[in-house]
């Protein structure tokens, strides 16, 4: 028997219904707002977002001088020794969806209106070959993780931490926005060891059952850096100064610019999209 207290089954109903109505309605009125506090809590730093950006593009062409100072450390066997100073100019093009690197370096000896004087250098889905001038492609080690992480000259972005305000500046007729950051050595080394992991499992060279440590060289790094973003969000340049541990009776100190130029076709994809909380394209 129904209390006399309560309302009919079919007047709460209904009131539940226009109760539902009430709470769409505000949701409705109040979405941007909603939609722009999700995507201020979502959306990556403008540094990591111009590196999603360029690899959503594919590919880039670059060109990158390298200052790279071996110091000696303070011991009896390194006496009398004193610093060097190496100079490297790097050319080429890197294709991420293939995982393909090709450039070439040139050092003192060499000049870059002589191809013949440097060394090409070409990595190709995990393995590496060299060869100066036109002679044949030899396979070696991969000689390129320490310009280009996994094959990409922007993987170091990967550890930045403390991203200063973009600072608006105008070049050559070109507007860009300068980002200052840090460089976190624990956080790159987990991101090489996590994508060398992989890399190597992919090609069964590492069984389930054995685990990679850390690589202790760069967890030790300390650095910091600025990236240059043009105003169609993609990186026009990247200044690193690196401070690498000692090693051998030696530390390393190197400075690399980068600059990039001829992305490739941008492919946005659903996920991309759903990090971007771009709510209209998703739709």
């Amino acid at each position: 028997m129904q209390s006399r207290s309560s309302p009919p089954r079919a007047i709460r109903y209904g009131l539940g219904v226009l109760a539902g109505l009430a709470v769409l309605a505000i949701l409705w009125f109040f979405h941007p707002q909603l939609a722009g506090a999700a995507n201020h809590l979502t959306a990556p730093d403008p540094v990591t977002a111009a590196w999603q950006k360029a690899k959503a593009a594919g590919s880039y062409h670059f060109t990158s001088d390298v200052l790279q100072k071996t110091i000696p450390v303070a011991s009896i066997t390194n006496v009398g020794r004193t610093s060097r100073t190496d100079a490297l100019h790097l050319e080429g093009q890197n294709d991420l969806r293939n995982q393909t690197l090709e450039l070439t370096l040139w050092n003192q000896g060499g000049s870059v209106l002589n191809a013949a004087s440097g060394v090409s250098v070409r990595t190709e889905k995990g393995k590496s070959y060299t060869r100066r001038g036109n002679e044949a492609w030899q396979e070696t080690d991969n000689q390129t993780d320490a310009f280009a992480p996994q094959g990409d000259f922007l993987g170091y972005l990967a550890a930045i931490r403390n991203v200063g305000p973009g600072v608006h500046a105008t070049r050559n007729g070109i507007s860009f926005t300068r980002y200052t950051f840090e460089l976190d050595g624990p956080a790159f080394a987990a991101y090489m060891h996590e994508q060398l992991t992989a890399a190597m499992r992919a090609k069964g060279e590492l069984p389930a059952s054995v685990q990679l440590e850390p690589p202790a060289y760069y967890r030790d790094m300390t650095g910091s850096g600025e990236l240059w973003v043009g105003a169609n969000g993609l990186p026009l340049r990247q200044i690193l100064n690196l401070r690498f541990p000692e090693q051998k009776d030696n530390r390393v100190e190197a400075n690399m610019t980068v600059n990039f130029a001829k992305y490739g076709v941008e492919q946005t994809g659903l996920l991309t999209l759903l990090r971007a909380g771009q709510w209209q394209g998703v739709w």
